[in-house]
């Protein structure tokens, strides 16, 4: 079992036990589309989140981060990093380390959302963390209480809890 505290986030301090999660994601690529000419509002309302960071929100109504308007396939890896080894400064650089050793490129918030859509289940127990390249962009999908949530990244590497690393790889532009 592990225990999830929220109090970070303007949440009440009270914990949440959720059962022991399997070992690492069987699955670790993923398809999926972008382009389909909706918003980033359109994709966080549909992904039906029960929680999203104020602050990616506000970056998103400002228009800081928008959805791609060109249709791509695009493939979403998933894969781990030593975090007990590394300081969060150091995150970005072996972040690009490892993506350049799979082939990868940083998602985008875009993915983050359109992953959490499609693929919604592959978080119930995983924080999954989508680090951009542009700050604002920089998420985690996760679950509590049964809800999908939309963290700082920074956050979720913070936790105790078990995380992967994505990274997308373009299979087509259309």
């Amino acid at each position: 079992m592990f225990t999830l505290i929220r109090s970070l986030f303007g949440r009440s301090a009270a914990a949440v036990t959720m059962p022991a999660a399997p070992a690492h994601p069987r699955k670790k690529t993923f398809p999926i589309m972008t382009g389909d000419g909706r918003s980033m509002r359109q994709l966080i309302d549909v992904g039906k989140y029960h929680w999203v960071c104020a602050v990616f929100q506000l970056n998103v109504d400002q228009g800081k981060i928008s959805a791609s308007p060109y249709v791509e396939e695009i493939e979403i890896e998933l894969f781990e990093l030593k975090r007990r080894k590394l300081e969060i400064r150091d995150v970005p650089d072996a972040l690009d380390r490892e993506l350049a050793a799979r082939g990868l490129e940083r998602p985008t918030a875009e993915d983050a959302l359109r992953f959490g859509e499609k693929y919604f289940e592959t978080n119930w127990f995983y924080n999954i963390i989508f680090l951009s390249e542009a700050k604002e962009e920089r998420i985690a999908l996760s679950r509590s209480q049964g809800e999908d949530e939309v963290w700082p990244w920074i956050m979720a590497f913070l936790s105790d809890e078990p995380m992967s690393f994505a990274g997308r790889r373009i299979v087509k532009k259309h």
